[in-house]
């Protein structure tokens, strides 16, 4: 079982955090090898009483950990800061593989055992099947919006590739950005099934509200 890292970052997203992480830890119960990590980015809501209150017994066991970073300056949310900051905190934890996870974000289940068997070769990583889900019409059979963040990457490989650009402050353009880097390095894409991409949906007026 390889080391795995599951990172979120999470300013006032609270309400949606409630939902996905105990799922996550659920579903990804039978990977013993697998750590959530939760970076708190200076969230002004209850996140850190809802961590603390409600998986004491996660956090002791390990398999949470959680994170804070207090901006000495706060304000807007910075998307690609924050990520680097989240992976940074994965790879303290001992990650091998690097997996993205936004907080509306749901694994579905036994996707870190997924994720395992797909790192049997080197040079690989992971993300949405992009053409795919674009050209599925709206139903059942596409994923609902906010997928698009989720990456799987060695770690060493993030570092090669010197994580995400943090020119990029706001949502959507730093995925695309270390995916195409990625590719013009040399790695190569593999898909992440569409039955692992389940999110909550939520208006534009939550998704950019920290921005």
């Amino acid at each position: 079982m390889k080391r795995i890292a599951f990172v979120t970052t999470c300013k006032n997203r609270t309400q949606h955090l409630r939902l996905t992480l105990p799922q996550n830890l659920s579903d990804n119960s039978s990977y013993s090898n697998a750590v959530f990590v939760v970076l708190d980015y200076s969230s002004p809501d209850d996140l850190l009483p809802y961590l603390f209150k409600n998986h004491q017994s996660d956090i002791e066991s390990g398999r949470l950990v959680v994170y804070s970073f207090l901006d000495p300056a706060p304000g807007p949310f910075r998307m690609a800061h924050a990520k680097n900051l989240a992976a940074r905190c994965g790879i303290l934890e001992g990650a091998e593989i690097l997996v993205t996870l936004d907080a509306d974000n749901y694994t579905c289940a036994d996707f870190a055992s997924f994720v395992n068997n797909q790192f049997n070769e080197p040079g690989i990583f992971l993300c949405p099947d992009f053409p795919l889900i674009h050209s599925l019409p709206h139903g059942p059979t596409r994923p609902d919006r906010g997928y698009a963040g989720r990456l799987a990457i060695r770690t060493q490989d993030f570092i090669k590739a010197g994580g995400y650009d943090e020119i990029y402050h706001q949502w959507g353009s730093e995925d695309m950005d270390m995916i195409f880097r990625l590719q013009r390095m040399g790695y190569q894409m593999g898909h992440i099934p569409n039955s692992f991409l389940k999110t909550i949906p939520h208006p534009a007026a939550i998704r950019f509200a920290e921005y």
